[in-house]
């Protein structure tokens, strides 16, 4: 069974799937060698041997690679069955139930939301960021499904975080749980210092109001009201480059809670300039130069719907709100 060829785990120390092998390899009392990534800088072999999705851990035996934590647990069971006490059941009934919990608890994170939803693509970024594992449900913004209306009673939209037996609505303070929930997890989103974080709190504020309701004006007004809501997207995109100045990310040098509230807006730009006919490029350049630099963050670039996806999507729902 070749079960004394080299054992190898790809892990970081603070993931909660990669502990579990680690657990398991120790139960059975297995000789493993351990290798911390870096979940920003991931190694070339991460890289080749998860291509699907690039994620710890990664149990590599001999020329075997193991991926998903839960394999990997049954892989250890079944290859090292003669190590230490069995870890599933051998009655199949208990083992498929043995199974069905520890996929549940792998993946009793549920998002709520919609493809093009600016405040639901700020939460998937959030839960890229912090390499939690969580399952999406696509939700129809015409057609409400009962969980969604069950979970959100009062607003009745997306995003809805169901965690467990708790739920969060609006995008904001979705991020904060996030954020404090996982907190051993990948980077604080929110500074820790207490003026900083007030200032953040107030800009994406900001953002979520100003920026979405004159993108919103641009989509389904005409004549002077299109015109005076280009007029005011334009302000508001301006102040938020002031409030950038020099800085690489809005929080200083690392991306964060700011960031993520304002980069889901980036996929709508061509959409706007479409049915508005100006250019932000023009007008905001230092800010169209952090759209590109965020963008290079893996958590972003594999969240954001192309331009022309939301583009095709707003027409759809433009048309089928009656603005036509």
């Amino acid at each position: 069974m070749g079960n004394e060829e080299q054992v190898l785990l790809l892990s970081w120390r603070a993931s909660v799937f990669g502990l579990r092998v680690q657990i398991a390899l120790e139960e059975k009392g297995v000789a493993y060698t351990y290798r911390e990534e870096d979940i920003f800088e991931k190694s070339k072999l991460l890289l080749e041997s998860n291509p699907v999705y690039k994620k710890v851990p990664v149990l590599i035996h001999g020329d075997k690679v193991v991926r998903e934590s839960l394999l990997i647990l049954e892989y250890i069971d079944q290859v090292w069955d003669r190590l230490g006490p069995s870890l599933l059941p051998a009655d199949p009934h208990r083992r498929a139930q043995t199974i069905f919990w520890a996929d549940f608890i792998s993946k009793k994170v549920l998002l709520l939301s919609w493809r093009a939803s600016v405040f639901g693509l700020r939460v998937q970024i959030a839960l890229e960021e912090k390499g939690v594992a969580y399952t999406y449900r696509e939700e129809d913004i015409f057609e409400k499904s009962k969980l969604l209306l069950e979970s959100n009673p009062v607003y009745k939209k997306v995003p809805v975080l169901i965690h467990g037996d708790k739920v969060v609505r609006e995008s904001l303070l979705i991020l904060e749980y996030i954020d404090q929930v996982w907190d051993r997890l990948g980077p604080s989103l929110l500074p820790a210092d207490p003026h900083r974080r007030a200032q953040t709190r107030f800009w994406a504020d900001f953002i979520s109001k100003k920026i979405y309701d004159s993108g919103r004006k641009i989509r389904h007004s005409k004549g002077i009201e299109k015109e005076e809501a280009k007029e005011e997207f334009m302000r508001h995109l301006k102040i938020l480059e002031g409030e950038l100045g020099e800085k690489l990310y809005f929080n200083g040098d690392s991306f964060g809670f700011l960031d993520i509230a304002l980069i889901t807006f980036s996929c709508w730009i061509h959409t706007y300039e479409t049915f508005g006919g100006f250019s932000v490029e023009k007008e905001c350049p230092k800010l169209m130069t952090w759209v590109r630099r965020c963008m290079e963050r893996e958590s972003v670039a594999k969240t954001l719907p192309s331009p022309l996806q939301v583009y095709q999507i707003a027409c759809l729902v433009k048309k089928k709100l009656g603005f036509e």
